[in-house]
């Protein structure tokens, strides 16, 4: 197991998706559906919401909500059953206060997204 610090804590709807905050270059507020944003929503089959944009490098993710963890924590790693899913973005898990979230590549994620044509 390995650890790290800094995290952003991402909310959609219910759910929650942690991604390294090293890998997200710019957090924007979004509420244009008209922009081409790839919405984690979709993950869920959710319909579209407002809320902020997470970019990494030429892609974006858009989430409900998000906050900074910023203490250290150990990374769970990803089960070989799931070392293919989501297109490799998924890196690991971490416990934040006593809930399991989804350690994910930002940038994974939103080409996964866009390739499997969510944008």
């Amino acid at each position: 197991m390995t650890q790290v610090e800094g995290l952003v804590l991402a909310r959609v709807a219910e759910h929650r998706l942690a991604f390294l905050a090293s890998a997200v270059s710019v957090v924007e507020r979004w509420r244009d559906e008209a922009l081409p944003v790839t919405q984690a929503r979709l993950l869920f089959g959710l319909p579209f919401a407002p809320g902020r944009i997470l970019k990494a490098d030429r892609y974006a993710v858009a989430v409900d909500s998000l906050e900074i963890f910023r203490e250290p924590i150990t990374v769970m790693p990803v089960p070989m059953v799931l070392t293919h899913a989501l297109s490799g973005a998924l890196l690991g898990f971490v416990t934040v206060v006593n809930e399991l979230w989804p350690l994910l590549d930002v940038l994974g994620l939103a080409r996964a997204l866009a390739q499997w044509g969510a944008a």
